[in-house]
């Protein structure tokens, strides 16, 4: 439980630790930290969940495989294996590739794309959505 003034946990399950039974209290400090690694680890998950949805306005370009193909058609890049580095298009000149496009694998089912530059995490899909509409843009 946590005392409400001094913010700090008292743990009187010994269960729970594996110890001899005891009191527990953690810092708020250790607290804050804690609390700081879940919010960073749920954005992170947030993310990953967001970047699976296709927004309403993606454009379908048929199969994930026939989407990377256009795409690494237009653009360079170096396949690592299990992911692919490609000079992101947002932002030029990108002569160290900042993007990247992860295979799908066991852990993640699909493509998910990464422009390390924002941090942003997409679908393949909606990559290629963006990657259209700046196409568009520029010509």
């Amino acid at each position: 439980s946590m005392h409400p003034d001094t913010m700090n946990w008292k743990i009187l399950n010994p269960n729970i630790l594996n110890t001899k039974p005891s009191v527990t209290i953690f810092s708020r400090s250790f607290l804050r930290r804690l609390y700081e690694e879940m919010k960073r680890r749920e954005k992170h998950e947030l993310a990953v969940e967001n970047a699976l949805r296709d927004d309403i306005d993606e454009v379908k370009f048929g199969s994930d495989d026939e989407i990377l193909k256009n795409i690494l058609s237009l653009l360079k890049y170096k396949d690592r294996g299990r992911y692919i580095q490609v000079q992101c298009p947002f932002h030029p000149p990108d002569n160290n590739p900042s993007l990247t496009i992860f295979k799908p694998s066991s852990k993640y089912p699909f493509y998910l794309v990464v422009d390390w530059h924002t941090g942003e995490k997409m679908s393949l899909r909606k990559f290629a959505s963006l990657l259209d509409r700046l196409l568009d843009h520029n010509h």
